[in-house]
Protein backbone atom coordinates (compact mmCIF):
# COMPACT_ATOMS: atom_id res chain seq x y z
CA UNK A 1 0.00 0.00 0.00
CA UNK A 2 1.52 3.60 -0.98
CA UNK A 3 2.50 5.28 2.08
CA UNK A 4 0.38 8.94 2.36
CA UNK A 5 2.54 12.23 1.17
CA UNK A 6 0.34 14.87 1.76
CA UNK A 7 2.30 17.54 -0.44
CA UNK A 8 2.94 16.47 -3.47
CA UNK A 9 6.41 17.44 -5.00
CA UNK A 10 6.55 17.24 -8.91
CA UNK A 11 9.07 18.05 -11.22
CA UNK A 12 9.14 20.61 -14.14
CA UNK A 13 12.33 20.98 -16.45
CA UNK A 14 14.73 19.65 -13.75
CA UNK A 15 13.45 21.84 -10.93
CA UNK A 16 11.84 20.22 -8.15
CA UNK A 17 9.25 22.45 -6.20
CA UNK A 18 6.13 22.31 -4.04
CA UNK A 19 3.02 24.32 -5.04
CA UNK A 20 2.38 27.37 -2.63
CA UNK A 21 -0.39 26.43 -0.20
CA UNK A 22 -2.91 29.13 0.47
CA UNK A 23 -4.82 29.55 3.69
CA UNK A 24 -8.41 29.61 2.98
CA UNK A 25 -10.15 33.01 4.00
CA UNK A 26 -13.58 33.24 4.84
CA UNK A 27 -15.05 36.24 3.56
CA UNK A 28 -17.96 36.80 6.14
CA UNK A 29 -15.36 36.56 8.82
CA UNK A 30 -14.12 39.87 8.02
CA UNK A 31 -17.90 41.09 8.55
CA UNK A 32 -18.78 39.34 11.32
CA UNK A 33 -15.87 39.90 13.61
CA UNK A 34 -16.07 43.44 13.44
CA UNK A 35 -19.47 43.37 14.04
CA UNK A 36 -19.22 41.40 16.97
CA UNK A 37 -16.84 43.43 18.34
CA UNK A 38 -18.90 46.25 17.85
CA UNK A 39 -22.01 45.06 19.48
CA UNK A 40 -19.33 44.53 22.27
CA UNK A 41 -18.07 48.20 22.60
CA UNK A 42 -21.74 49.04 22.34
CA UNK A 43 -23.10 46.85 25.09
CA UNK A 44 -20.23 47.43 27.66
CA UNK A 45 -20.24 51.67 27.18
CA UNK A 46 -24.00 52.06 27.46
CA UNK A 47 -24.07 49.29 30.54
CA UNK A 48 -21.79 51.64 32.02
CA UNK A 49 -24.41 54.44 31.48
CA UNK A 50 -27.99 54.39 30.79
CA UNK A 51 -27.97 50.48 29.71
CA UNK A 52 -28.15 49.32 26.17
CA UNK A 53 -30.63 50.40 23.62
CA UNK A 54 -33.00 47.14 23.31
CA UNK A 55 -33.87 48.02 19.43
CA UNK A 56 -30.24 48.71 18.42
CA UNK A 57 -28.56 45.52 20.44
CA UNK A 58 -31.64 43.55 19.13
CA UNK A 59 -30.49 44.52 15.41
CA UNK A 60 -26.97 43.87 15.95
CA UNK A 61 -27.74 40.76 17.45
CA UNK A 62 -29.98 40.17 14.11
CA UNK A 63 -27.25 41.07 11.96
CA UNK A 64 -24.82 38.41 13.30
CA UNK A 65 -26.46 35.39 13.45
CA UNK A 66 -27.40 36.33 9.93
CA UNK A 67 -24.16 36.53 8.49
CA UNK A 68 -23.13 33.19 10.55
CA UNK A 69 -26.65 31.81 8.96
CA UNK A 70 -25.57 32.82 5.82
CA UNK A 71 -22.29 32.56 5.64
CA UNK A 72 -21.63 30.20 3.30
CA UNK A 73 -23.71 31.82 0.71
CA UNK A 74 -21.64 35.60 1.01
CA UNK A 75 -18.12 33.39 0.66
CA UNK A 76 -19.98 31.78 -2.54
CA UNK A 77 -21.12 35.55 -3.38
CA UNK A 78 -17.38 37.24 -3.06
CA UNK A 79 -15.58 34.56 -4.62
CA UNK A 80 -17.97 34.57 -7.71
CA UNK A 81 -17.28 38.42 -7.94
CA UNK A 82 -13.36 37.79 -7.02
CA UNK A 83 -12.00 34.65 -7.70
CA UNK A 84 -8.38 34.33 -7.68
CA UNK A 85 -6.41 32.47 -11.02
CA UNK A 86 -4.21 29.10 -10.28
CA UNK A 87 -1.22 29.77 -11.98
CA UNK A 88 0.24 27.86 -14.77
CA UNK A 89 2.39 25.60 -13.26
CA UNK A 90 -0.86 24.61 -11.36
CA UNK A 91 -3.03 24.11 -14.34
CA UNK A 92 -0.39 21.97 -15.64
CA UNK A 93 -0.38 19.89 -12.37
CA UNK A 94 -4.14 19.52 -12.38
CA UNK A 95 -3.41 18.55 -16.38
CA UNK A 96 -1.02 15.75 -14.68
CA UNK A 97 -2.96 14.27 -12.36
CA UNK A 98 -6.46 14.58 -13.34
CA UNK A 99 -5.98 12.72 -16.55
CA UNK A 100 -10.03 13.07 -17.48
CA UNK A 101 -9.55 17.04 -18.11
CA UNK A 102 -7.67 15.53 -21.72
CA UNK A 103 -10.83 15.44 -22.84
CA UNK A 104 -11.89 18.85 -22.26
CA UNK A 105 -11.24 21.91 -24.74
CA UNK A 106 -8.81 24.67 -23.89
CA UNK A 107 -12.23 26.63 -23.03
CA UNK A 108 -13.92 24.37 -20.87
CA UNK A 109 -10.29 23.78 -19.03
CA UNK A 110 -10.39 27.38 -18.07
CA UNK A 111 -13.79 27.26 -17.25
CA UNK A 112 -13.17 24.44 -14.93
CA UNK A 113 -9.95 25.62 -13.12
CA UNK A 114 -12.07 29.13 -12.42
CA UNK A 115 -15.41 26.89 -10.84
CA UNK A 116 -11.94 24.61 -9.01
CA UNK A 117 -9.84 27.90 -7.81
CA UNK A 118 -13.49 29.23 -6.45
CA UNK A 119 -14.89 26.20 -5.09
CA UNK A 120 -11.86 24.72 -2.67
CA UNK A 121 -11.97 28.78 -1.05
CA UNK A 122 -15.58 27.88 -0.24
CA UNK A 123 -16.01 24.08 0.53
CA UNK A 124 -14.86 23.33 4.34
CA UNK A 125 -12.33 20.93 4.96
CA UNK A 126 -11.53 18.99 7.99
CA UNK A 127 -8.34 17.72 8.70
CA UNK A 128 -8.85 14.32 11.17
CA UNK A 129 -5.32 13.22 12.89
CA UNK A 130 -3.78 15.34 10.23
CA UNK A 131 -2.16 18.98 10.62
CA UNK A 132 -3.91 20.33 7.78
CA UNK A 133 -5.49 19.48 4.34
CA UNK A 134 -3.33 21.34 1.67
CA UNK A 135 -4.52 23.11 -1.17
CA UNK A 136 -3.83 19.76 -4.06
CA UNK A 137 -5.86 17.44 -1.64
CA UNK A 138 -8.83 19.80 -2.04
CA UNK A 139 -8.27 19.97 -5.51
CA UNK A 140 -8.38 16.11 -5.87
CA UNK A 141 -11.42 15.81 -4.15
CA UNK A 142 -13.37 18.34 -5.07
CA UNK A 143 -12.37 18.45 -8.68
CA UNK A 144 -14.86 15.31 -10.07
CA UNK A 145 -17.72 17.60 -8.53
CA UNK A 146 -17.13 20.02 -11.18
CA UNK A 147 -16.09 17.46 -13.98
CA UNK A 148 -20.02 16.21 -13.54
CA UNK A 149 -21.45 20.00 -13.04
CA UNK A 150 -22.28 19.16 -9.63
CA UNK A 151 -20.52 22.22 -8.10
CA UNK A 152 -23.22 24.61 -10.04
CA UNK A 153 -26.04 23.00 -8.79
CA UNK A 154 -26.40 25.16 -5.71
CA UNK A 155 -29.47 23.82 -3.95
CA UNK A 156 -27.15 20.13 -4.27
CA UNK A 157 -23.62 21.30 -3.00
CA UNK A 158 -25.24 22.86 -0.19
CA UNK A 159 -26.02 19.39 1.14
CA UNK A 160 -22.34 18.03 0.66
CA UNK A 161 -20.61 21.46 1.68
CA UNK A 162 -17.90 19.79 4.10
CA UNK A 163 -15.10 16.90 3.66
CA UNK A 164 -13.24 15.69 6.62
CA UNK A 165 -9.92 14.29 5.38
CA UNK A 166 -8.02 10.98 7.23
CA UNK A 167 -4.57 10.09 6.81
CA UNK A 168 -5.69 6.29 5.99
CA UNK A 169 -8.51 3.75 5.72
CA UNK A 170 -11.12 4.85 8.54
CA UNK A 171 -14.15 3.56 10.32
CA UNK A 172 -17.23 5.55 10.86
CA UNK A 173 -20.40 5.10 12.35
CA UNK A 174 -22.18 4.95 9.08
CA UNK A 175 -20.18 2.62 7.92
CA UNK A 176 -18.22 0.33 10.83
CA UNK A 177 -16.19 -1.26 8.72
CA UNK A 178 -12.41 -0.20 7.33
CA UNK A 179 -13.02 1.79 4.49
CA UNK A 180 -11.36 4.99 2.04
CA UNK A 181 -14.10 6.65 0.92
CA UNK A 182 -18.33 7.37 2.01
CA UNK A 183 -20.68 10.56 2.03
CA UNK A 184 -23.60 11.27 4.28
CA UNK A 185 -26.47 13.38 2.85
CA UNK A 186 -27.96 13.82 6.23
CA UNK A 187 -24.67 15.16 7.82
CA UNK A 188 -23.70 17.11 4.87
CA UNK A 189 -20.65 15.66 4.48
CA UNK A 190 -17.99 13.53 2.59
CA UNK A 191 -14.77 11.57 3.44
CA UNK A 192 -11.63 10.54 2.14
CA UNK A 193 -8.38 8.57 2.88
CA UNK A 194 -5.60 11.02 2.06
CA UNK A 195 -4.09 7.43 1.40
CA UNK A 196 -5.88 6.04 -1.46
CA UNK A 197 -6.73 9.71 -2.90
CA UNK A 198 -2.89 10.96 -3.07
CA UNK A 199 -1.79 7.42 -4.78
CA UNK A 200 -5.11 7.18 -7.29
CA UNK A 201 -3.60 9.86 -8.88
CA UNK A 202 -0.24 9.66 -8.31
CA UNK A 203 -0.75 6.12 -10.70
CA UNK A 204 -4.67 6.93 -11.96
CA UNK A 205 -4.03 3.53 -14.46
CA UNK A 206 -3.30 1.41 -11.10
CA UNK A 207 -5.83 2.92 -8.83
CA UNK A 208 -9.15 3.54 -8.61
CA UNK A 209 -9.62 7.28 -7.62
CA UNK A 210 -12.29 6.72 -4.52
CA UNK A 211 -12.89 11.15 -4.81
CA UNK A 212 -14.55 10.11 -8.61
CA UNK A 213 -16.28 7.54 -7.60
CA UNK A 214 -17.93 8.85 -4.68
CA UNK A 215 -19.23 11.91 -6.43
CA UNK A 216 -20.38 9.63 -9.16
CA UNK A 217 -21.57 7.41 -6.39
CA UNK A 218 -23.31 11.02 -5.53
CA UNK A 219 -24.50 12.07 -9.06
CA UNK A 220 -26.27 8.30 -9.32
CA UNK A 221 -28.30 8.81 -6.38
CA UNK A 222 -29.24 12.71 -7.22
CA UNK A 223 -29.34 12.59 -10.75
CA UNK A 224 -29.56 9.50 -12.45
CA UNK A 225 -31.17 8.32 -9.93
CA UNK A 226 -34.36 6.89 -12.19
CA UNK A 227 -31.71 4.65 -14.31
CA UNK A 228 -31.32 1.47 -14.11
CA UNK A 229 -28.30 -0.40 -12.93
CA UNK A 230 -26.22 -2.26 -15.69
CA UNK A 231 -26.15 -5.03 -13.70
CA UNK A 232 -23.20 -7.32 -12.32
CA UNK A 233 -21.84 -8.90 -15.37
CA UNK A 234 -22.11 -5.96 -17.71
CA UNK A 235 -20.20 -4.01 -14.98
CA UNK A 236 -17.61 -6.38 -14.18
CA UNK A 237 -16.91 -6.66 -18.37
CA UNK A 238 -16.40 -2.47 -18.42
CA UNK A 239 -14.22 -2.40 -15.42
CA UNK A 240 -12.20 -5.61 -16.73
CA UNK A 241 -11.91 -4.15 -20.03
CA UNK A 242 -11.83 -0.90 -20.15
CA UNK A 243 -10.43 0.05 -16.62
CA UNK A 244 -8.45 -2.44 -16.57
CA UNK A 245 -9.89 -3.93 -12.90
CA UNK A 246 -11.72 -6.62 -11.45
CA UNK A 247 -14.86 -5.68 -9.61
CA UNK A 248 -13.20 -7.83 -6.50
CA UNK A 249 -10.08 -5.47 -6.85
CA UNK A 250 -11.68 -2.23 -7.00
CA UNK A 251 -14.38 -3.50 -3.53
CA UNK A 252 -11.11 -4.28 -2.03
CA UNK A 253 -9.23 -0.80 -2.72
CA UNK A 254 -12.57 1.01 -1.59
CA UNK A 255 -13.01 -1.25 1.75
CA UNK A 256 -16.68 -1.55 0.30
CA UNK A 257 -18.42 -5.09 -0.05
CA UNK A 258 -21.25 -3.21 -1.96
CA UNK A 259 -20.35 -1.21 -5.45
CA UNK A 260 -22.37 1.39 -7.21
CA UNK A 261 -22.62 -0.63 -10.58
CA UNK A 262 -24.08 2.51 -12.08
CA UNK A 263 -21.68 4.88 -10.46
CA UNK A 264 -18.98 2.53 -11.93
CA UNK A 265 -20.23 2.76 -15.69
CA UNK A 266 -20.58 6.91 -15.13
CA UNK A 267 -16.59 6.43 -14.03
CA UNK A 268 -15.81 5.21 -17.27
CA UNK A 269 -17.74 7.10 -19.37
CA UNK A 270 -15.73 10.15 -17.11
CA UNK A 271 -11.95 8.44 -17.66
CA UNK A 272 -12.42 6.37 -20.66
CA UNK A 273 -15.23 8.32 -22.94
CA UNK A 274 -13.45 7.26 -26.45
CA UNK A 275 -13.65 3.83 -25.24
CA UNK A 276 -16.81 3.68 -23.97
CA UNK A 277 -18.52 5.29 -26.84
CA UNK A 278 -17.07 2.88 -29.24
CA UNK A 279 -17.25 -0.28 -27.33
CA UNK A 280 -20.74 0.63 -24.79
CA UNK A 281 -22.94 2.98 -27.21
CA UNK A 282 -25.97 2.27 -25.48
CA UNK A 283 -24.41 2.63 -22.13
CA UNK A 284 -22.14 5.54 -22.65
CA UNK A 285 -25.75 7.25 -24.00
CA UNK A 286 -27.02 6.70 -20.50
CA UNK A 287 -24.58 7.82 -18.20
CA UNK A 288 -22.41 10.32 -20.07
CA UNK A 289 -22.34 13.46 -18.51
CA UNK A 290 -21.02 16.31 -20.92
CA UNK A 291 -18.94 18.98 -19.31
CA UNK A 292 -20.84 22.32 -18.53
CA UNK A 293 -21.20 25.01 -16.68
CA UNK A 294 -24.53 24.96 -16.44
CA UNK A 295 -26.08 22.95 -13.68
CA UNK A 296 -27.12 19.45 -13.72
CA UNK A 297 -30.19 18.45 -11.87
CA UNK A 298 -32.64 16.03 -11.40
CA UNK A 299 -34.29 14.34 -14.35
Amino acid sequence: MPQPDFRFIFTSHSHTFYIQVNSCIMPHRFILLPLLVITGIYFWISYEKEGPDPYLLTALVIAAVGIFVFKYQIDDFFYKSFTPRLEEREKNWLLIHLPYLASLSVEERETFFTALSRLSLTHEFIPMNIPTVYEEMKWMVLAPAIRLGLSENAGLMKLYQRTAIYPHPFITPLQDYVHVCEHNREDGILVFSAEQVNAAHLQHERYLNPALYEWCLIYREEILHHVQDPGADPTSEICEKVLGKKLEEIANWLGQSKLSFAALTLYACICKPSVMQSEYPDLFEQFHVPYSVTPNKKS
